[in-house]
């Protein structure tokens, strides 16, 4: 998966009307090389830091700048992060629950 950390929307209230667009390349890398674990979250985070413009990143990767979100980071930035690992998230199916 190809992904741009350098221009990253980031919403300022749980709206999501209001936003910012950001580079977040050293945000997310600093937190994968302060939470990550071994030395592939020590490569990765290298190479997020390094990057310019849209990078190439394997599914192990992006699953692990999913999961270190998720655990250290703020909701909004969680959300910038979900969005840019799923552009096209209406053509997702969603399992509808009914309440009865």
């Amino acid at each position: 998966m190809k992904i741009n950390f350098e221009n990253v929307k980031i919403y300022t209230d749980i709206t999501r009307k209001n936003f910012f667009e950001a580079d977040v390349k050293e945000q997310i890398a600093d937190v994968i090389y302060k939470h990550g674990n071994g030395i592939r979250a020590h490569a990765l985070a290298l190479k997020i830091y390094n990057s310019t413009g849209e990078t190439e990143f394997t599914d192990d990767e992006v699953l692990m700048i999913s999961q270190v979100a998720e655990n250290f980071c703020t909701p909004n930035f969680i959300d910038a992060i979900h969005e840019i690992l799923n552009p096209n998230p209406e053509s997702q199916t969603e399992e509808v629950l009914h309440v009865k």
